[in-house]
């Protein structure tokens, strides 16, 4: 229901994950996957300045997903960038 809410927004040239008037492609799907009840533990980067980016790898370090396929990156050793609880 949150992706199809955001058809018509424009893409996010800056990657400003606290914004919601543009999005790029990697925070689409994890405010997607984060607007469901039971969501997984997943953690953006935390970036200079306190700005906060996510990325395919924080979706790779996430303990409650699977990487079913890859394309020159190997999936790194789950909590390799967040610690998880």
């Amino acid at each position: 229901d949150f992706a199809s809410s955001q058809i018509g927004k424009s893409y996010d040239t800056l990657f400003l994950l606290n914004s919601d008037m543009r999005l790029y492609c990697t925070e689409l799907v994890y405010k997607a996957v984060m607007s469901m009840d039971n969501h997984p533990r997943m953690y953006p980067h935390k970036m200079k300045l306190g700005w906060q980016l996510i990325t395919n790898e924080d979706f790779m370090d996430s303990p409650d997903f699977e990487t079913v396929w890859e394309f020159n990156k190997k999936r790194p050793p789950i909590g390799q960038n967040h610690q998880y609880n």
